[in-house]
């Protein structure tokens, strides 16, 4: 279905966040706290292997047995 642009209805929100920097074995116990088991880590969204010096943390999780 078609709905032209000056049909749609734009809502623009704001809202404040604190951020905190997790380190690895931080995030595997708040994981493991919700059932949560990690299957995967990458240092990126290429899946390099994770490094401590990496910026970022991605991490692949499946429901604990």
């Amino acid at each position: 279905m078609f709905v032209p642009v000056q049909e749609l209805a734009v809502e623009t929100r704001y809202t404040t966040m604190t951020l905190r920097l997790v380190f690895r074995y931080e995030m595997e116990h708040m994981l493991a706290r919700r059932d949560l088991q990690t299957e995967a880590l990458y240092g990126n969204f290429e899946r390099d292997e994770y490094r401590v010096s990496d910026q970022q943390m991605i991490c692949v999780v499946r429901k604990a047995n």
